[in-house]
């Protein structure tokens, strides 16, 4: 682009890339909604305003009508359009970026002298690119993110000094996108706006291999850049407090100061050793050139400082690596000619000498190298001072010592004689004058490698140990910031980091309950700017957890595990405020083999499915819920899990991730937080090898199926018929009687299982019994009928005592597959021996049990939830019967939930007015009769399901009684004898029973009125009556009647009964005789009931001890007397 274009000629030029594509895509957009005869006139002509459309035509060709479209009239009609024709194409930011650019298009017409910013325009170009990326034109999108380049960079590129990769460069598939959605967190700015990542990161072009340092390459220069350039080198190294302690003591060391003279570098495999040489021989090398160097001379400073020493001396260095030597064999330097170099004191020698410029100083080696014989200390001190200051690095000794161990005859010479050389150089490094000598010593078991270094690591430490300074160059807490500095460029926007920092902290001290202590804490703060973008939580997991597994190393491992993140997130335009364990892109491959490649490989097949894979239940979760999927919530928990978790420690006591740290590795400022918590809940129920540990708190991902895959297998071995037993014992269990609806059938499997009995009775109808969306099935429906007509072959006498209750039929499958969950819960409960379950699995069974208990108990009231009742009309005979289909809420049980509906729509009757009844007496069941006996009107009522139904016989005497008063209701007497009414009474309160006779108040009103005429008629000079007997005209002898007396009985003044029970059914007689007889007999006033109870016991083989045991101690508990005798 040329250097002379002012901002508003690329906001120019970027309109003119965006019209073509803008305007094509919207005509074809709106002939599609709105056909192809009136797209035109619909969606352009008639939707923009008459100054808009000014000069536009009427008609013409497609492609007449496309070209006639400026930018801003075609932005306009997607606005205008976009419910009808665009909402559902486009994502709901489309609609602010059209609008953005309506507005930056009008402040271009309108411009003034001023021309537009670097980041207005930038902006709009970037949402000119955007919205063309809506609509999938990622070409020409890419040529208007050239121009916003050359704005923000100077370059089409982008910054020099960044050489990013953008996003558009990488063509997804739908899939791909799909798994590489991120999502930025409210009002923060992205990562990727902050900081940039070094060229070779965000390019992808970095090797493997290039993140471990290799001295010998650098000293033979031959190194990468990165390492061979100590401008480079110290560009991209974080120096360290233990790096800068070494730096230093080294300075002062070859400056002629206190520094010690020989130093042991001794760390864990990957934790820095070599890159901490590097530091030392550029520094020694090449000091000069790092201190003219502005950055490079601010990062050392302080080294200095703690050396006392201003400028570097020269210094000599010699480098020995051991795993770059052949012991076997000797070398030729081409600078020394006629020189053979056989031994390690040979090569540090020679160095030394070349570097010194005095190759004579070799002689004083040379019988020594030629013989294999160490030269002693004497002969390498002098060497040391005669060429000055000299720095000796070891690097991989004992590797080196390995090849000579237990071999004979090598050029290298001895085991024993490297030992003592070993020994007599750091004696000689403390008798010299300003020498130092550096060695690294394994600490890892992989680096130290069978008995043969194991011995010689002993003995070199046994050597080393009598002077040296052990230093360990790299921290934990250090680590980071080199895999920071060497991965990133600094940070470009400090406030901005500073920013997203304060909205983590503000997050973690908001809501302290959901993530652990130390998060809330300033120093959390502060950490999170120290490793910016990386949220401390990778780094915590990489280095706590990770570096356990063998082949994993502190540095490289974690280097090259972040670079391949970093890379991919750079490439799909992650927009996260901070990269966390949640954003790792585990669904890339490389990204994936970064990491699994340290596992076994069945690790590879559980992030497939259970982490981040293409079809992975996490994904899935996302895609089925929004509640989940808005905050990707499921793939952001899995993927924390996993790396938490997936160094597979099954000796740990304490295994996987507890909540708090789930949350912290997922959330972002802005996220609801109990999403994520609901998110593990629901992987947790889902997932085959998510794991929970014995206090249901900590949670890890293994390798080994967890309980949930063996239910699943054994669910797929459960039948149907196995499963709807489970599921009508569960019922049973479940669905008990509630007065007034104690009675309650549980899935009857015929009709005679329903007993015909004078008591209402909720039949629960089975599962294969259900209703359809459209009403009854039609098994479901000859069903009900049948149980209600018939009881096995006989016909059914209380039909208005049945009440139905049934399932929906859509639930049918669910409930069975919950049943089925159940009974494979159960049978591994069963087998817990059998399978070797530890106590954590034991643990997780009793839980399955219990929720799947819980879960089936839930469906079931949540599935029979239509009750179903009975009813028909006078007039068809009860023959036209129907089912009343009505809705309950079992939110407190399917039977509470009944008898709710049956009391609120009175289908079922508790209390009922003596109006209501009479009412129905004179409808239906005076019927052209005087009389009818109580007892016959309740079998009325529990037969005919044109009458209501009644919760009880006590409903209906309770009734009557309270219609005594009125003498407009009935009148009531104790029976009929020789068609007389005996105690018949009209208006009067009085006890009610079944063995009475309702009158009909007309009919007693006139019997009573006969009876006091006739006592009017019967003077004192009558012949008298003997009592007991009735007179002429129905009254009794003896003292006058009240009125409405009627023949009376003789009155008697007690009750006896003796009857035997049968011993099975006895308690059920027993409550019928109290009931009926015993009731009516208390009632009475001043009567006084005494109940015995006799009982005899016969066995003609004499009862063992256990029933004599027995009998006695519940007799004594209850307090009864008995006794047994022979």
């Amino acid at each position: 682009m040329p250097d002379s274009m002012s901002n508003h000629d690329y906001l120019n030029k970027g309109f003119d890339l965006l019209l073509d594509p803008l305007a094509d895509y919207v005509c074809i957009r709106l002939k599609d909604v709105y056909g192809v005869s009136d797209w035109w006139r619909t969606g352009v002509y008639d939707r923009l305003f008459e100054n808009q459309r000014m000069n536009l035509p009427r008609e013409g060709t497609f492609m007449d009508l496309v070209n006639s479209l400026d930018v801003t009239a075609s932005l306009r009609l997607i606005d205008v359009n976009w419910r009808e024709a665009f909402k559902a194409q486009l994502v709901k930011s489309a609609r602010t970026w059209v609008n953005e650019l309506i507005e930056l298009r009008n402040a271009l017409a309108h411009r003034g002298r001023q021309d537009m910013t670097n980041d207005q325009t930038a902006r709009g170009l970037e949402t000119m690119a955007l919205l063309l990326e809506s609509f999938d034109d990622r070409e020409e999108a890419e040529k208007i993110r050239k121009l916003m380049r050359v704005v923000r960079y100077g370059s089409e590129d982008g910054s020099v000094a960044a050489q990013s990769v953008e996003a558009a460069d990488v063509h997804l598939t739908k899939k791909q996108r799909t798994l590489a959605e991120t999502l930025p967190a409210e009002a923060l700015p992205s990562w990727r706006d902050v900081v940039s990542p070094q060229a070779d990161v965000t390019r992808g072009v970095y090797r493997k291999a290039e993140f471990a340092a290799d001295l010998a390459q650098v000293a033979a220069g031959t190194a990468q850049s990165e390492y061979q350039d100590p401008v480079e080198f110290f560009g991209r190294t974080y120096v360290t407090a233990g790096m800068q302690g070494l730096l230093s003591q080294a300075l002062s060391r070859v400056a002629g100061g206190s520094g010690e003279p020989v130093i042991q570098l001794k760390t864990a495999f990957g934790g820095g050793k070599t890159h901490s040489m590097l530091a030392l021989y550029h520094l020694m090398k090449s000091g000069t050139v790092l201190g003219d160097t502005p950055r490079t001379r601010e990062q050392l400073e302080p080294v200095f400082e703690a050396a006392g020493v201003f400028r570097v001396p020269k210094v000599h260095v010699a480098c020995v690596v051991g795993t770059a030597l052949n012991p076997a064999k000797s070398s030729r330097p081409q600078t020394m000619p006629g020189v053979t170099v056989n031994t390690l004191w040979g090569e540090i020698v020679c160095q030394l000498a070349l570097s010194a410029g005095k190759p004579e100083l070799y002689d004083l080696m040379r019988e020594a190298d030629k013989k294999h014989v160490s030269p002693g200390s004497e002969a390498l001190r002098q060497v040391m001072d005669d060429c000055g200051s000299c720095l000796v690095l070891l690097d991989e000794l004992v590797a080196y010592a390995k090849k000579l161990y237990g071999v004979d005859g090598l050029k290298a010479g001895s085991f024993d004689n490297f030992i003592t050389f070993v020994q007599e150089l750091t004696e000689a490094a403390r008798a010299s004058r300003s020498s130092l000598v550096v060695a690294s010593i394994p600490e890892s078991e992989r680096e130290i490698g069978g008995e043969a270094g194991q011995l010689a690591l002993e003995a070199i430490e046994h050597t080393f140990g009598r002077m040296e300074s052990i230093w360990k160059p790299v921290t934990k807490d250090e680590g980071f910031e080199i895999v920071s500095r060497r991965l990133f460029l600094p940070v470009e926007d400090t406030d901005a980091r500073d920013r997203v920092c304060e909205a983590f902290g503000a997050l973690y001290r908001d809501n302290a309950g959901e993530f652990p202590v130390e998060a809330k804490e300033a120093d959390y703060e502060r950490r999170l700017a120290a490793c910016y973008p990386v949220h401390p939580e990778v780094y915590d997991r990489l280095y706590e957890d990770w570096t356990t597994l063998p082949g994993f190393q502190r540095t490289r491992g974690v280097l090259r595990f972040m670079a391949s993140v970093i890379h991919q997130l750079w490439l799909v335009g992650d927009r996260s405020p901070m990269i966390l364990p949640g954003s790792l892109p585990l669904y890339d491959a490389v990204t994936r083999d970064e990491i699994t490649r340290y596992l076994p490989d069945s690790w590879n097949a559980v992030v497939d499915a259970e982490v981040d894979g293409e079809g992975s239940e996490p994904l899935l979760l996302d895609q089925r819920e929004t509640r989940y999927g808005q905050f990707q919530a499921g793939r952001r928990v899995a993927r924390t899990v996993f790396l938490g978790s997936a160094p597979d420690v099954a000796a740990q006591n304490v295994r996987g991730l507890d909540r708090k740290q789930i949350l912290l590795g997922c959330i972002q400022p802005g996220d609801n937080v109990p999403v994520f918590v609901d998110a593990l809940v629901r992987l947790k129920g889902s997932s085959q090898y998510l794991y929970e540990d014995t206090q249901g708190v900590r949670y890890w991902f293994d390798t080994r199926p967890s309980l949930l895959k063996t239910v699943a297998d054994r669910m797929g071995q459960v039948g149907d018929p196995e499963a709807d037993d489970a599921l009508r014992a569960q019922m049973q269990r479940q669905m008990k009687g509630v007065d007034p609806l104690g009675c309650v059938q549980v899935w009857p499997l015929r009709s005679a299982d329903v007993p015909d009995e004078e008591q209402v009775r909720l039949v629960v109808l089975g599962v294969d019994h259900g209703v359809g969306a459209t009403g009854f099935d039609g098994d479901a429906a000859s069903c009900a009928r049948d149980y209600l007509y018939n009881r096995g072959e006989a016909p059914r006498t209380n039909r208005n005592m049945l009440v139905f209750c049934a399932c929906e039929s859509r639930r049918r499958t669910d409930l069975r597959e919950r049943a089925k969950r159940l009974i494979a819960w159960r049978g591994i409960e069963a087998d817990s021996e059998l399978l070797n379950l530890d106590r954590s699995q034991q643990r997780e069974v009793a839980e399955g049990i219990k929720g799947s208990q819980a879960d089936l108990q839930s469906a079931i009231r949540e599935a029979w939830c239509h009750l179903l009742v009975p009813s028909s009309t006078v007039e068809g005979g009860g023959s036209d019967l129907e089912f009343d289909d009505v809705r309950i809420n079992a939110v407190d049980g399917v039977v509470p939930g009944c008898l709710a509906r049956l009391r609120s729509d009175e289908s079922l009757v508790e209390r009922w007015a003596p109006m209501l009844l009479s009412m129905e007496l004179g409808r239906l069941l005076w019927d052209g009769r005087d009389e009818v006996g109580v007892s016959e009107l309740w079998n009325m009522f529990c037969r005919y399901t044109y009458l209501p139904r009644l919760a009880d016989r006590d409903v209906l005497l309770r009734c009557i009684e309270e219609g005594c008063a009125a003498d407009s209701f009935w009148g009531v007497a104790s029976g009929v004898e020789d068609g007389e009414y005996v105690n018949l009474t009209l208006g009067e309160r009085r006890s009610v029973y079944t063995t009475d006779v309702l009158v009909r108040p007309d009919v007693a009103s006139r019997v009573i009125a006969e009876r006091e005429a006739e006592k009017v008629d019967d003077g004192p000079g009558d012949m008298p009556v003997e009592p007991g007997t009735v007179g002429p005209h129905g009254g009794e002898g003896g003292d006058a009647p009240s009125q409405g007396d009627g023949p009376t009985e003789t009155l008697l003044s007690g009750f006896y009964l003796d009857m035997e029970l049968d011993p099975v059914n006895g308690v059920m007689e027993l409550d019928t005789v109290l009931a009926e007889i015993v009731d009516p007999l208390r009632l009475a006033d001043g009567t006084r009931v005494r109940l015995h109870l006799s009982l005899s016991a016969e066995n003609g083989a004499g009862f063992d001890g256990d029933t004599q045991r027995t009998v006695r101690e519940n007799c004594n508990t209850l307090g009864y007397s008995g006794q047994f005798e022979e």
